[in-house]
C-alpha cells in the first residue's frame, strides 16, 4: 500500500494537480489518501498522526511550503529509522531551493533522503542539482487532462476588438493593480478593447483596486470560474495576461489551458515564467512590475495580427507537452526504477 499525503480536491491549483496525479498513478495499485485540503488545526494534527503511525512501505508527500515545514522532519526520521522505506516528494510552487538552503536539517535532509523529488521547471531542477547537490531530482512540469477530441474554435484576431483575460487568485502579489493601471491606458487608445478578470478574491487583496473600474466598461471583474469550465471560458478571449509579482510563483496550470485555447500570453518575467512562456514564441514577456514595458507588450497585440495568429497556433501545439497522462507516466517510471511497486 502507498500512502499519499496532500490536498486533493477540484478547486485550488495544488489540490487539482494532486487529484489528477492520483487518477493516473493509482490505476493498477492501491493508495491510502490523507487529504490535507482542509487547513484546520485538527486536520493538520490528523495528518501528522497518520504519517507518524503509518506502516506503508511507500509514501508520496505533495504539499506546499507550510505543510513541508511540519511533515518533512517526520518523514526524514522515519526514513532513518526504516532504511527500506520508499518516499517521494512532489514540490508545489517555486520556493523549494530557498527552503532547502535556509533549513538544511528540516528541508534539505528530507529532500536528500527521498527516492525522487519532483519540480515543475527545469530551472528549479538545475538549482537543486547545482546549488544543493541533489542527484534525485525529476522534472515533472505541471499538467492538465487534455481530451483527445478537444475542439475549440481558432481565435479570430480582429484588431482593435481584442479581448484580454486574467484568470487566477485575486491577490495583491498577482500584479492586478499594475495590470489595471496599464489597461486603462490601453482603452484610451483602443476603446473597444476588453479586459475581464476572473478568480477568487483572497483576504490579502486590496479591494480598492477595483473601485476605479466600476465606471469603466472595458475592465470588469467577472467572478469565479469552475475548474471544469476554465478552458471553455478562456476560448472566448485572445490574450491571457499573467502579470504576477509573486516571488514564490511556480508553474500555474492555467497557462497550459491558455495555450490549449490558443491564447497569446503576456507575462511578467518573475521566477521561471521565462521558461514557461518563451518570448516571441508563446507571447511577450515584460520585466516584473514595469508598467511601461507591460503597456508596450500589450500594444504588440494590436500591431501584429499575423504574428498573433502564428503564436496562437504554436501555443495549441505546445499544450500537448503537458498532457497529464504522459507527464505522470514518466514520473511513475522513475519511481519504479527506484524499486517502487506500482
Amino acid at each position: 500500500m502507498t500512502l499519499f499525503i496532500g490536498p486533493v480536491e477540484n478547486v485550488g491549483g495544488p489540490a487539482i494537480k494532486n487529484r489528477i496525479l492520483l487518477k493516473f498513478i493509482q490505476k493498477d495499485s492501491g493508495f491510502r489518501i490523507c487529504n490535507t485540503h482542509n487547513r484546520s488545526i485538527l486536520n493538520l494534527v490528523k495528518s501528522v498522526a497518520v504519517l507518524i503511525t503509518s506502516r506503508d512501505k511507500q509514501i508520496i508527500v505533495s504539499v506546499s511550503r507550510r505543510g513541508r515545514a511540519v511533515l518533512f522532519p517526520i518523514l526524514s526520521i522515519k526514513r532513518m529509522l526504516s532504511p527500506k522505506l520508499h518516499y517521494s516528494i512532489v514540490c508545489i510552487g517555486g520556493t523549494i531551493v530557498q527552503e532547502a538552503i535556509k533549513s538544511p536539517l528540516l528541508i534539505y535532509k528530507t529532500l536528500q533522503l527521498a527516492d525522487i523529488v519532483t519540480v515543475e521547471t527545469k530551472g528549479l531542477l538545475r538549482r537543486l542539482e547545482e546549488d544543493c547537490g541533489l542527484e534525485n531530482v525529476h522534472y515533472m512540469p505541471n499538467y492538465k487532462e487534455i481530451p483527445d477530441d478537444v475542439d475549440l474554435s481558432t481565435p479570430i484576431f480582429e484588431t482593435p476588438n481584442l479581448k484580454f483575460v486574467f484568470l487566477s487568485s485575486v491577490r495583491n502579489v498577482k500584479g492586478i493593480a499594475t495590470m489595471i493601471s496599464v489597461f486603462k491606458q490601453i482603452i484610451d487608445i483602443y476603446p473597444s478593447a476588453i479586459l475581464d478578470i476572473y478568480g477568487p478574491i483572497r483576504d490579502d487583496f486590496d479591494g480598492s483596486v477595483f473601485d476605479d473600474i466600476e465606471n469603466l466598461p472595458g475592465i470588469n471583474y467577472r467572478g469565479v470560474v469552475a475548474n471544469g469550465d476554465v478552458l471553455t471560458k478562456l476560448s472566448q478571449y485572445h490574450v491571457f495576461i499573467f502579470p504576477t509579482e509573486y516571488q514564490g510563483e511556480g508553474f500555474p496550470a492555467v497557462i497550459i489551458e491558455a495555450y490549449l485555447a490558443g491564447l497569446v500570453i503576456v507575462a511578467s518575467d518573475i521566477n521561471f515564467n521565462t521558461e514557461i512562456v518563451i518570448h516571441n514564441e508563446n507571447g511577450w514577456i515584460f520585466p516584473t512590475g514595469d508598467r511601461k514595458a507591460l503597456k508596450s507588450a500589450l500594444l504588440q497585440c494590436f500591431y501584429n495580427e499575423e504574428e498573433m495568429k502564428n503564436i496562437s497556433k504554436n501555443n495549441r501545439s505546445v499544450a500537448k507537452n503537458f498532457n497529464a497522462e504522459n507527464v505522470i507516466e514518466q514520473y511513475q517510471k522513475a519511481l519504479i526504477d527506484c524499486g517502487w511497486q506500482l
